[in-house]
């Protein structure tokens, strides 16, 4: 999905990170069709105006992307997977959401 930007968060998670887990809802992500991308549509949901891949990335974990009905995709397709710019994610560390110092996610 790319880099995790870690400025702002407590010292003692930048310097030893526990195992994270990344909140990030679906239409903050975007899929592009992409032959050489690590995400793999491997199945969408047609919600009227919207489809609802879900994409299983490289390293195996999933995700979903709420794409617009134009945005027709097949089961199968090779996509890249990326936050789209103004949309942010929510960082949880040993089940507690972590957030910048100077403010919030």
């Amino acid at each position: 999905i790319g880099p995790l930007d870690l400025d702002g968060l407590p010292p003692e998670t930048v310097n030893r990170p526990p195992a994270l887990e990344i909140m990030v809802r679906p239409d903050c992500l975007e899929c592009v069709p992409d032959d050489e991308g690590t995400g793999r549509i491997i199945d969408r949901e047609f919600r009227g105006a919207f489809y609802l891949y879900r994409v299983r990335l490289g390293t195996g974990h999933e995700v979903r992307c709420l794409m617009s009905h134009v945005a027709d995709l097949p089961v199968g397709a090779g996509v890249s997977v990326h936050l789209r710019p103004g949309h942010h994610t929510r960082i949880f560390a040993d089940g507690r959401v972590l957030t910048p110092t100077g403010g919030c996610l």
